[in-house]
């Protein structure tokens, strides 16, 4: 086991006998930590999964975070390890094979080989698709909505370029990124300003359409900076 991943051990806690013992309390403290981890690292998934406050959030995946992703996600994955499943009620069966399938899914992207560093595409999570994600949600007021979609796109830019950056090298189908980046504007032009328009505040919407803008000439640009790398100025996000 790596360095990393005894740090990351460490960081989660010693895992005693009697905390094993009282499994319940075990899952809802890993429960915890997990939500913590997607709040920092992953809020696109957290709002996915229903971690509060992560709804307004935007973080983009580099090479250091996979890495550092990986290295918790290792670390957490040997904790859910030691929970001694006959223990567990049913229910907390249930939760525990969910945190194993939900961190084995992240630890597969995070290879040094995974979608994150091979396909432009998997971005779209973490960008229109996110933004789609918070300004349709449900049981949340419009104008709040608004909000957390505009903080999101305000991201959209840095994490298109963090995605180029991973991105490096890579071979890639150049007709397919453009029509996923094309797909990708007419979400954000299209569907994400429809679900805007239910708000009737106007500084939250002006706000929304220079970020919504922002947003889209950066997704415009991105299948060039594939093709130009990392090492373009990064000013070409923002002026025009």
């Amino acid at each position: 086991m790596s360095a990393a991943i005894w740090a990351c051990l460490i960081c989660l806690g010693p895992v005693s006998a009697s905390a094993r013992a009282s499994a319940p309390t075990s899952i809802a403290a890993l429960d915890r930590a997990y939500a913590e981890h997607l709040l920092v690292s992953r809020p696109d998934r957290g709002s996915r999964e229903g971690v509060k406050g992560a709804a307004d959030r935007l973080t983009p995946v580099t090479e250091t975070s996979l890495e550092r992703d990986r290295a918790w996600l290792g670390a957490f994955r040997a904790r859910l390890d030691l929970v001694d499943r006959n223990r567990l009620s049913n229910v907390t069966k249930a939760r525990l094979d969910t945190l194993r399938a939900r961190t084995t899914q992240q630890w597969e992207e995070s290879r040094p080989d995974g979608p994150f560093r091979r396909d432009a595409l998997a971005y779209r999570a973490l960008t229109d698709q996110a933004v789609l994600e918070v300004i349709t949600a449900r049981r949340v007021g419009d104008c709040e909505r608004v909000r957390r979609a505009t903080a999101r796109l305000r991201m959209l830019p840095e994490v298109l370029r963090a995605a180029a950056i991973n991105l490096r090298g890579a071979p890639y189908d150049d007709a397919r990124v453009r029509r996923g980046v094309e797909d990708a504007v007419r979400t954000l032009r299209v569907e994400v300003t429809a679900a805007a328009a239910a708000c009737r505040d106007a500084r939250r919407i002006a706000d929304f359409v220079e970020a919504d803008s922002t947003a889209i000439r950066a997704f415009r640009i991105f299948p060039g900076r594939l093709h130009d790398g990392p090492e373009k100025p990064d000013s070409r996000f923002t002026h025009h």
